[in-house]
């Protein structure tokens, strides 16, 4: 199985079961899914407060379960459709993820993607989530402008790593591509001891001040050439 980025926290946490919030890194922002018994909901929030913006981004119900794979509904224009969404909780792995296929094929019964299901858990890229407890967790950590050169090496090292082994499936559209890019690279710099939940701006300069350095400059185009 190919994950976005394998998130390791410092101390065991709590199991947490599916049903709760998760969340996940934006350029900006976090990604925030709710998971309840009848229903999924997603909205954004800040990185600080854990703070939701407004009103959900899109919300389903949930008309059926298969192990990890839930079939849920949206009325959009007066016409049900269907969807599938699936999220693992490893607890004994602390990773948690979601298949990046979620949302992206509609389907026009029940039954229509139902049938899907198997070909749809084949698909190995996965998106990381965390808990509220990991968030703060990362938040507690070094911050970005501390980096040294060796630091961003192996950082570099890493992306570059993880973008190789997803190639094949990053090319592919799905509803949630953009939360690869916007994810991966701050959950694996947190990974390296890092509070990657800064706004992008300061991402930018991170990346900038190494651009500048000639001892990490080529390094730097090569993670922009091989991301491309």
């Amino acid at each position: 199985m190919l994950l976005l980025t394998g998130f390791i926290c410092t101390q065991k946490l709590q199991a947490q079961t599916v049903e709760g919030d998760w969340y996940t890194p934006l350029r900006n922002k976090l990604k925030h899914v709710t998971i309840s018994k009848d229903s999924i909901v997603f909205r954004k929030c800040s990185f600080d407060s854990l703070r939701d913006y407004g009103y959900p981004d899109m919300a389903f119900k949930i008309e059926r379960k298969i192990k990890t794979t839930y079939i849920v509904s949206s009325v959009t224009d007066t016409v049900r459709a269907y969807y599938l969404f699936s999220f693992i909780t490893d607890n004994a792995g602390d990773k948690n993820y979601m298949n990046i296929e979620s949302f992206t094929n509609q389907f026009s019964t029940i039954r229509d993607a139902e049938k899907t299901i198997t070909e749809f858990e084949n698909n190995p890229l996965k998106i990381t989530f965390l808990t509220k407890q990991e968030m703060d967790t990362i938040r507690k950590k070094k911050p970005i402008s501390s980096m040294t050169t060796i630091d961003f090496k192996n950082f570099a090292a890493k992306t570059m790593h993880v973008d190789s082994m997803n190639a094949e499936y990053t090319q592919k559209k799905y509803k949630f591509a953009y939360l690869y890019s916007e994810s991966s690279s701050r959950l694996l710099l947190a990974e390296l001891g890092f509070n990657s939940l800064v706004k992008g701006d300061q991402f930018d300069a991170m990346y900038d001040t190494f651009y500048e350095n000639p001892e990490t400059r080529e390094i730097l185009i090569k993670m922009g050439t091989q991301s491309k």
